[in-house]
């Protein structure tokens, strides 16, 4: 979580928008793998919210969101 962290805060605000939405699903990733299902829910829907949904993400950070989304099924806040 550090390094995705870490990463997130050296990109600019509107630097590299992709990679932005990328390291933060990662960084929700993390938070369930933490333990904290429900910040990572939190901060899945504030990505959602931001791009307007999961259409307005890109291929890749789609993907990872979709790997996410099947492990918070599991704590009963994804469907």
């Amino acid at each position: 979580m550090d390094a995705a962290q870490t990463a997130l805060a050296l990109l600019a605000p509107d630097q590299l928008p992709s990679l932005r939405l990328l390291f933060t699903v990662r960084v929700a990733d993390c938070h369930l793998l933490a333990h904290d299902p429900r910040a990572a829910a939190e901060l899945l829907g504030s990505v959602l919210a931001t791009c307007g949904g999961e259409d307005g993400l890109p291929p890749l950070a789609r993907r990872e969101l979709a790997g996410l989304r099947s492990r918070l099924v599991g704590h009963g806040l994804a469907g």
